[in-house]
């Protein structure tokens, strides 16, 4: 929406252009949580953003922007608690006079150069050891304060009339919207998980807005979070896939009669049966030559001996796997 919207307008916008409610209104606008304003973009100036001091702005997507809107830890808190405990903000106009935006045409690399209008905004100001300003628009204040017939279009959007919030020497208080738009921003600001879940079926419904067949096959409203259609999925950060076991070189426990198709290289293969003298079996005792021997045993085993423990240990293992190797084979050839 415009940066300068008073309440009526701003349902207005959401209501027309995506048939949103005013709850639905309201959770949208949350998203001002993340994001920052660049005056060389916009006129604004918030490189801190709306509700955190960090450089960048916030970057936890939550609820924290309720918090820079309105007060009170209780639906039973009286009302001017909920307007006057929330934090303050004050008024401030930006000169960008000497500001311009150039905007690339996309034909033949021309651009246009508009001048940046002077801009409107609130600010909370810290002046701690590292000093910072988070920012408001009239839009995000429009959620509550009613500020209709009070902003300037003449003056960047100027608020003259009225403050955030009455102190000792300051205009009167800007009046609060309907009780029940200052109770939803409560609701919200009182729970975190409640405020993602809506604000998940309203992307939704951004997505759906417009289209003749809906992205999601199921009412997004009914069973949140347990997989509904084509809707956006709630994300489980606890859920995490299956850790693959390390494959280990245990012999197997009972032979394999049919042999493979693909025949590992480095396996012992049994030598052709020699026929034996008349009347008696052919020779079918597997043979190997030491080059198979030394194929087939463990990288990991010495190929000299020593006197130490893990040598030692690695020799047994690696004598053991000859061995299982050589009878799993003379029971295959048996059975041939």
């Amino acid at each position: 929406p415009g940066p300068d919207l008073v309440t009526d307008e701003l349902l207005q916008f959401f209501l027309e252009n995506f048939g949103l409610t005013t709850r639905e209104t309201i959770v949208a606008m949350g998203a001002h949580t993340f994001g920052v304003a660049d005056r060389k973009q916009s006129g604004f100036h918030g490189p801190h953003g709306w509700v955190d001091g960090s450089s960048g702005g916030h970057r936890t997507f939550d609820n924290r922007y309720y918090y820079m809107l309105v007060g009170g830890s209780k639906f039973t808190d009286p009302m001017w608690k909920k307007l006057d405990d929330a934090p303050h903000w004050n008024k401030r106009v930006l000169d960008n006079s000497d500001m311009v935006l150039e905007l690339n045409n996309g034909t033949g690399g021309t651009s246009t150069v508009v001048p940046i209008p002077d801009r409107f905004q609130w600010v909370r100001e810290n002046f701690g050891s590292d000093p910072f300003e988070l920012i408001m628009l009239n839009s995000d204040i429009a959620l509550a304060r009613d500020l209709s017939g009070r902003i300037d279009p003449e003056a960047g959007g100027r608020v003259r009339s009225c403050d955030f919030k009455e102190s000792e020497g300051s205009k009167p208080r800007c009046p609060r919207t309907p009780v029940g738009m200052i109770d939803t921003l409560l609701e919200f600001k009182l729970n975190n998980t409640l405020w993602l879940v809506e604000f998940e079926r309203v992307l939704n419904k951004f997505f759906d807005y417009g289209h003749d067949t809906p992205l999601a096959s199921s009412d997004c409203d009914q069973d949140v979070g347990n997989g509904r259609g084509g809707c956006l999925m709630w994300v489980d950060e606890r859920v995490r896939p299956p850790v693959i076991p390390v494959p280990t070189e245990a012999p197997m426990a009972s032979p394999i009669l049919d042999p493979p198709a693909a025949v590992d290289p480095t396996a012992i293969v049994p030598a052709p049966a020699t026929p034996g003298p008349a009347g008696t079996a052919a020779n079918t005792t597997p043979v190997s030559t030491e080059a198979e021997v030394k194929r087939e045993a463990p990288v990991d085993v010495p190929v000299t001996t020593s006197d130490g423990p893990e040598a030692a240990s690695l020799g047994l293992v690696g004598t053991i796997h000859i061995m299982a190797s050589w009878l799993i084979m003379w029971i295959w050839s048996s059975n041939a």
